[in-house]
């Protein structure tokens, strides 16, 4: 039987292989999420980084480069950060 520890671990893991096999889901997505992106010098200059971490920076440049996400996304928060922002200290 499972321990209670890696019942959620399982799940996951049986959830992502069904999604996988099945055609729904990106491999460079689950890889992305299971590491945040592997980095290499980020070109891209930080908007505002009062704000913006390095490393939160560098990892929403990477996840905007993935092709299921909306190419607009990344000049829409580098245009209006300050909106951004707003939901980033929302509760």
């Amino acid at each position: 039987s499972l321990f209670e520890k890696d019942k959620l671990v399982f799940s996951f893991m049986l959830c992502t292989r069904l999604l996988s096999t099945s055609g729904n889901l990106d491999a460079n997505e689950l890889l992305f999420l299971l590491t945040g992106g592997v980095g290499l010098d980020n070109k891209l200059p930080n908007p505002d980084a009062s704000w913006i971490s390095t490393r939160m920076w560098d990892e929403w440049c990477r996840m905007c480069a993935l092709t299921t996400v909306d190419q607009g996304l990344l000049a829409d928060f580098r245009a209006n950060s300050a909106a951004w922002k707003h939901i980033f200290d929302s509760n």
